[in-house]
């Protein structure tokens, strides 16, 4: 899998949100980056699809899009934590 920053530096942090198998809501911290600090991402069976928080109804969107390409990998219960997590 690609990462979009390296998960072995010290000061990169991933966390498991919702998730089974590996699959599910991850996001990654990096308090020392200069290019970003927060990360959502859906981890499934297709791939790794990134979601932007915007704050705005975009991000539920994003999230929908996300679902739905991961559909397969996600059961019902699963797919409405992650929409619930982003409901803050």
């Amino acid at each position: 899998m690609d990462w979009y920053v390296d998960v072995r530096r010290p000061d990169v942090c991933l966390h498991k949100l919702v998730s089974q198998n590996n699959f599910g809501l991850f996001y990654i911290i990096s308090p020392l980056s200069s290019h970003w600090t927060t990360c959502y991402f859906i981890n499934g069976s297709r791939g790794v699809s990134v979601i932007r928080w915007t704050g705005a109804g975009q991000t539920e969107k994003d999230v929908r899009k996300a679902l739905d390409r991961h559909r397969e990998d996600l059961g019902a219960t699963q797919a409405d934590s992650i929409l619930h997590y982003f409901d803050k």
